[in-house]
């Protein structure tokens, strides 16, 4: 999945054009925000939800960008320092490959 046009705004990222979804196909903005839930009143129901429309690896995929957000939002609000969305998507993502790498070489007694 690839984010394009994003821009920092207050103290979240906002998009200005199109994603694409998981087929690499352009996906308008206004699709998104009509598709999106937003009735959910805490992270653990967001979590629930989210994991009765994901499978397995696209849950995996989400939780950890989800946390990396989390991290990038705390860098920001308390170090001041600010990344680019594409280096938090990509630096999370490489951190589960790394980990999902690790799990699959290890074997259990």
């Amino acid at each position: 999945m690839g984010f394009v046009g994003l821009q920092f705004k207050g103290l979240g990222w906002v998009s200005v054009g199109a994603v694409e979804d998981a087929g690499g196909a352009d996906v308008e903005e206004d699709d998104m925000v009509a598709g999106a839930e937003n009735d959910v009143s805490d992270f653990f129901s967001l979590f629930r939800s989210m994991a009765d429309k994901l499978n397995k690896h696209e849950l995996e995929r989400w939780a950890v960008v989800v946390w990396a957000i989390w991290g990038a939002r705390n860098k920001f609000y308390f170090e001041k320092g600010q990344l680019q969305p594409e280096g938090i998507v990509e630096g999370a993502t490489g951190m589960l490959t790394k980990f999902q790498s690790l799990i699959a070489t290890q074997t259990t007694p």
